[in-house]
């Protein structure tokens, strides 16, 4: 399946399956920072810091027409000391989990930012408990740097938060 996979550029035409995506994570699942599902509205504005080159990058899985997932590179933190640290974060459609598209859609992003002199750090926050997330980072090469405890609040339950960073350059040994 995952050899059907084009991995492109995201555009706006993909907007509606992309709050679709991610609103699935927002409504059934602990892993994302909103605890509302949000409207096509509300990601216009997020849509537009991605650009075709620089640090900020959105690139979307597609097969057969349909987008199935998506991966993005954004400020870190606001303050310009921070400008040289990315954060990453990647959601894939749920039927498609564990075939593999997170890993193409990862593989298109970290060799773009290889080639971006303002991308130096690549971080991820990570709600525990996940697994297949953090497996997915660790693959990429990602290491733990910090766990803050309890430091969600999602509809009641309280989870930790996992920051994992790693180099936007990584060398080969």
């Amino acid at each position: 399946m995952t050899d059907q996979v084009v991995i492109r550029a995201g555009r706006h035409s993909d907007l509606a399956t992309l709050v679709a995506i991610y609103n699935h994570y927002v409504v059934h699942t602990h892993a994302t920072y909103d605890t509302e599902p949000i409207s096509m509205r509300d990601r216009e504005e997020w849509l537009a810091q991605y650009q075709e080159t620089g640090p900020h990058r959105l690139f979307v899985a597609e097969c057969e027409n349909d987008v199935i997932g998506y991966t993005t590179s954004s400020v870190f933190h606001p303050k310009p000391i921070y400008r040289h640290s990315i954060e990453i974060g990647i959601y894939v459609d749920p039927d498609y989990t564990g075939s593999g598209i997170g890993s193409k859609l990862y593989e298109t992003l970290f060799t773009a930012l290889a080639e971006e002199p303002d991308a130096e750090r690549l971080v991820a926050g990570i709600t525990l408990p996940n697994e297949a997330s953090v497996a997915l980072h660790q693959k990429f090469g990602f290491e733990t740097v910090g766990t803050f405890h309890r430091a969600s609040d999602r509809r009641g339950e309280f989870y930790d938060l996992c920051w994992f960073d790693r180099s936007a350059r990584p060398t080969t040994s």
